[in-house]
C-alpha cells in the first residue's frame, strides 16, 4: 500500500500558454485554493508545441475541489449572453480610433519606407535593362 501525502503537488491541467495556466490559477485561488503553475523559457514563445505545455498544479487534497471549480466557470463562461453584458457609459465623446491623426513620425517612416522601395524598385529595373 502506498502513502499517498495529500500535500503534494498534482497537475489537474496543462495549457498552452503560461497565461492561459495562470488565469486559471488565479480562479483557483480566488476560491481559497492554492494553485501553481510552471512555466519555462519556452512558454513565452509563440510556438504551440505539444511538449511545450503548462501545468496547473494543486494540492492532492484539492484536486477534486479544483476540478470542480474549473469545470463550473468554464461552464458559467460558455452561459454569458453578451448582449446582456453591461458595459457602463463612457466618459467622453472622442472617437475609438482617431480619425486623421497619424503621428509625425510614423508619417516620416511611411515616406522613408516608401522611398526606400521605390529606389530599390528602379534599381532592379537598370540592372535588368543594362
Amino acid at each position: 500500500m502506498t502513502h499517498e501525502d495529500p500535500d503534494d503537488l498534482v497537475t489537474i491541467v496543462t495549457t498552452e500558454t503560461e497565461f492561459e495556466a495562470e488565469s486559471l490559477a488565479v480562479v483557483l485561488r480566488d476560491a481559497g485554493i492554492d494553485a501553481f503553475t510552471f512555466g519555462s523559457s519556452f512558454s513565452a514563445l509563440p510556438v504551440q508545441q505539444h511538449w511545450n505545455r503548462v501545468p496547473l498544479q494543486v494540492r492532492r487534497r484539492d484536486a477534486e475541489r479544483a476540478k470542480a471549480r474549473l469545470d463550473r466557470v468554464k461552464q458559467d463562461s460558455v452561459d454569458i449572453d453578451w448582449d446582456s453584458v453591461d458595459l457602463g457609459e463612457r466618459d467622453d465623446d472622442r472617437p475609438l480610433t482617431p480619425v486623421d491623426h497619424v503621428p509625425i513620425l510614423a508619417r516620416i517612416g511611411l515616406y522613408v519606407g516608401i522611398a526606400i522601395m521605390l529606389l530599390a524598385f528602379l534599381g532592379f529595373i537598370a540592372m535588368l535593362l543594362y
